[in-house]
């Protein structure tokens, strides 16, 4: 948990360099939080952004104005994940108090709580579709019925901490990055491990799926 806890730090510090700032070159969203910024999520259509924060909160907020919306209160420790559905209905939030929350994101009210993990959860991701909740902790990946709250089934193999999970466009594939430097894919159906990306030397801390290509930090690209 010590370690876990000093690289979610240094991500945090990596994040609110070179993320926020990004954000806050383009927008103004000062004033908000009130400790780093860990996480960032821009809906599909591109006017609302999602951010999570060590002050225990998740803000959504106004792209062409910069203005605060709202603020989504619950987590008992820092959050570390967001994401919002496809459609803007919901925002999904992972925090280190091992729990992961499903939001409304009209109106901020909290419609349930994941618990199941066993450690601070790192990340999350949404379906397309909007079905499926994907999360990320400890040395385990959790799915997830996103209607009912229902655990669907827990995927084993990583030998260190999650640090990224990632979900095919067609919900098929899972993608996720861990702390043991390996980057696993799972059909996402049977929670079977399809494959072990071997390479990098270091945590793995970010990955994406796109059309039949898996993105890894440093920009590796590999088609499966």
């Amino acid at each position: 948990m010590k370690n876990l806890k000093r690289h979610i730090l240094i991500l945090l510090l990596l994040c609110r360099i070179n993320i926020f700032c990004q954000i806050d070159s383009v927008i103004n969203l000062g004033g908000g939080h009130t400790d780093n910024v860990t996480s960032v999520a821009i809906s599909s259509d591109g006017s609302k952004i999602a951010t999570g924060s060590n002050d225990y909160t998740a803000k959504l907020w106004d792209v062409n104005t910069g203005v605060e919306i709202r603020t989504l209160k619950g987590h008992t420790s820092y959050v570390t994940s967001v994401a919002i559905s496809q459609d803007g209905s919901k925002i999904v939030t992972g925090s280190l108090d091992y729990t992961s929350k499903i939001w409304d994101a009209n109106t901020g009210v909290e419609i349930r709580t994941l618990k199941g993990h066993t450690s601070g959860v790192t990340s999350v991701v949404i379906s397309e579709d909007g079905s499926k909740i994907v999360t990320g902790s400890d040395k385990t990946v959790k799915i997830w019925d996103a209607n009912t709250g229902v655990e669907i089934r827990t995927l084993n193999g990583h030998k260190s901490y999650i640090m990224s999970v990632a979900i095919s466009q067609d919900g098929s594939k899972i993608v996720t990055g861990s702390g043991d430097s390996t980057t696993k894919i799972w059909d996402a159906n049977t929670g079977v491990e399809i494959q072990t990306l071997s390479g990098h030397k270091g945590v793995v801390t970010s990955v994406a799926i796109r059309v039949g290509i898996i993105q890894l930090r440093y920009g590796m690209q590999i088609r499966v």
